[in-house]
């Protein structure tokens, strides 16, 4: 049983709020996708050690801009661990980030429906 620290989650959603997205993966749509992405590793790992899911990939480098820095993802990809994290992070995310948040989760449970229901016909 995972015990959360309050403080750090608090910590987690300000640092998710700003730096860190959500977006229905393409071309299936029935999948969320959060990630961060920086330079600097250490932000990325306190938050992987906040909200316990997720992985940290990298570095990787911009073939298009060769001067910038290297950088770092933190990734949540598998639906469950999607939806923990949204879950830890909830209660201290702002309303704009909650809005984007619900409306990704719309999309999904749209397009699984419609999915379902092509199969069953």
């Amino acid at each position: 049983m995972q015990k959360w620290n309050r403080e750090a989650l608090a910590w987690a959603a300000g640092f998710y709020d700003g730096e860190g997205c959500i977006c229905v993966q393409q071309p299936s749509g029935v999948c969320l996708d959060i990630k961060i992405a920086q330079v600097d590793l250490r932000p990325l790992k306190r938050f992987l050690g906040a909200v316990c899911f997720g992985k940290i990939a990298g570095p990787y480098t911009r073939e298009n801009r060769p001067k910038s820095k290297p950088f770092y993802y933190y990734r949540v990809n598998k639906w469950e661990d999607v939806q923990q994290v949204i879950c830890c992070l909830w209660n201290w995310l702002s309303e704009p980030k909650k809005e984007q948040i619900v409306k990704c989760f719309k999309k999904v449970r749209e397009k699984r429906v419609y999915t379902l229901n092509r199969n069953l016909v």
